[in-house]
């Protein structure tokens, strides 16, 4: 049946990505596993033992949870084990804990950090409202050796804001496509700032800067301007324009979003990445 094959073949288009629903219904090419966020290490927490950086990611096949990647460093000549995670839970992110596990029990890390080493360990917590930003508060306890071939426990608290891009995921789709979403998506107005460019990294470096940061794709890149897409994992559509201002040294960036407190909260970070 040649329907059916075209079908078959526009939704297997970009290797395999699942095909997402159309803003109004119906359906669209917007894959939704074609596009992996860059992982972007960002500082957490150190002490003379260890230093934490981490990256959220999350899946637009899971509603519900996004990944927390942790970096520990050991900065020591000695090894650091027995590592354990807590975590506060509260009314909007939860601690994805094993199986048969209390509510205040801490995860643990299954690995012993070699003398001088990094070590990627992944954390998982569960969240309800995505429009806002998260922050979790924790705590790391380990062992760490000592130079008589002894041992002794430290602890390291942890502050980690889980920032509304991390609930995002970079969708490609087509500059068809992004127009309609502007149009029939039902986005907020339009909510704006201004930073200046970094040099010498000029337009191409800030562009790369803000999809690798917020999780977005490019649709579409033209001189010293381009739109961005990205998704929620709860569904919520972001749209992104971004410009050199004319005979400036300025870029503006305006955002819509499916919910206004996303824009905000996007603009919040923005700003905190170009202060």
């Amino acid at each position: 049946d040649k329907k059916k094959d075209k079908k078959r073949d526009r939704k297997d288009k970009g290797g395999g990505g699942a095909v997402a629903d159309a803003p109004g219904g119906g359906e669209t090419n917007l894959l939704l596993s074609d596009t992996v966020p860059q992982v972007v290490a960002r500082p957490l927490a150190s002490d003379d033992a260890i230093t934490v950086t981490y990256d959220v990611q999350a899946q637009l096949t899971d509603s519900a949870n996004v990944t927390a990647m942790l970096f520990l460093q050991n900065k020591l000549e000695h090894p650091v084990s027995k590592l354990e995670f807590s975590a506060v839970d509260s009314i909007n992110t939860r601690l994805v804990r094993p199986v048969g596990a209390g509510a205040n029990d801490p995860v643990t890390i299954p690995v012993t950090l070699a003398p001088n080493s990094q070590q990627p360990v992944y954390l998982r917590f569960a969240v309800k409202q995505v429009t806002v930003p998260a922050p979790v508060r924790g705590t790391l306890t380990y062992q760490k050796g000592l130079p008589d071939g002894s041992t002794t426990s430290a602890m390291l608290n942890l502050k980690m804001p889980l920032a509304v891009s991390a609930f995002l995921c970079p969708l490609r789709c087509s500059k068809e496509e992004f127009v309609g979403v502007l149009k029939n998506g039902g986005l907020c107005d339009s909510q704006n700032s201004k930073f200046a460019l970094e040099q010498p990294h000029g337009f191409p470096g800030a562009l790369s800067k803000l999809t690798a940061h917020l999780h977005l794709a490019v649709v579409e890149s033209i001189d010293h301007g381009a739109s961005l897409y990205g998704r929620s994992i709860q569904g919520h559509h972001v749209a992104a324009l971004v410009k050199v201002i004319e005979s400036s040294s300025q870029v503006s960036i305006d955002f819509k979003a499916s919910d206004p407190a996303i824009a905000s909260s996007l603009l919040t970070e923005v700003r905190a990445l170009f202060p």
